[in-house]
């Protein structure tokens, strides 16, 4: 099981010749195009820089109050969906200077879709996680505003889990 996020899901690719890292939500403009977010998180793509080509990250953006930036490493997230929504709403030089007047977005990464041009879409949700956890470590990503969501396993670890969403009246 994995706690729910309440941001805004955004997909990270490396181009598989490595020129570009690009951000885009899971929606389609009218043209039937991925929505770019890009420039709205260039914290995110200066981070991601050491991603291996031809790699796909699936996560959620969460805007954290400075308040509560201390929690997200303990992975007590404190984020604020409506503050998120309205960066991610702007236009890219807006969402930007929010940003550095309140604080960056963090990117927590629960999905690796592709690694090294690989498809994963066809292995376990575990098998994945896996390779996503393998891909940071092994990469040299050093950020402190990529997170990734841990798997909680175990029925007494889940149940816990469940109470706690429960009690703090999350989804």
């Amino acid at each position: 099981g994995q706690r729910k996020l309440n941001g805004e899901r955004l997909m990270a690719h490396k181009s598989d010749d490595g020129e570009e890292i690009s951000f885009f939500g899971r929606g389609y403009s009218k043209t039937n195009e991925r929505i770019p977010k890009t420039d709205l998180v260039p914290h995110l793509v200066s981070g991601l820089q050491w991603l291996p080509c031809g790699t796909v990250l699936d996560g959620e953006v969460l805007f954290i109050p400075k308040s509560q930036r201390n929690s997200i490493r303990e992975f007590q997230f404190f984020e604020d969906f409506w503050k998120c929504r309205e960066i991610m709403g702007s236009y890219a030089d807006k969402a930007v200077r929010q940003q550095e007047e309140e604080g960056w977005l963090y990117y927590v990464v629960f999905d690796c879709l592709r690694a090294g041009g690989v498809d994963l879409t066809n292995k376990s949700y575990q098998a994945r996680h896996w390779k996503l956890q393998e891909v940071i470590e092994t990469s040299g990503i050093v950020s402190e505003y990529l997170v990734i969501l841990p798997i909680i396993d175990g029925e007494a670890n889940k149940r816990s889990l469940l109470e706690e969403c429960i009690k703090l009246g999350l989804e």
